[in-house]
């Protein structure tokens, strides 16, 4: 049973990346390398102007305890506003569409889709 398992886990490896984005913490455009914590500017200087630019505001719960009068721990939870920026860039036919995602002007992921159209 076991060998069975691990046999279709090895056969269906190479098409997980037909299903799944790849992702990365560092990814090259032309000879220089953006990582995770580039902000929008560094990457638009190394990157050039993206093809696509999708802006949205999501609202986050963030939680932090602090100590009662009692010296119990309460937890105090609020919402704010992240701005997230998803921009894509079209690097042709021959190669694979980049997705660079940014949060409050911070770049935080990194992924390939499929085959570019240009």
């Amino acid at each position: 049973m076991r060998h069975a398992f691990l046999a279709a886990t090895l056969a269906l490896a190479p098409f997980a990346s037909l299903v799944l984005p790849a992702t990365a913490e560092a990814m090259y455009c032309g000879q220089r390398i953006v990582k995770n914590g580039d902000s929008r500017h560094r990457v638009r200087a190394l990157c050039g102007e993206p093809a696509d630019v999708i802006e949205r505001v999501e609202l986050r719960s963030v939680a932090a305890f602090l100590r009662g009068t009692d010296g119990t721990p309460v937890r105090i939870e609020r919402m704010v506003e992240v701005q997230i920026d998803e921009w894509t860039y079209d690097l042709g036919s021959q190669r694979l569409l980049r997705v660079f995602v940014f949060e409050n002007g911070r770049l935080v992921s990194m992924s390939t889709r499929g085959y570019g159209l240009q």
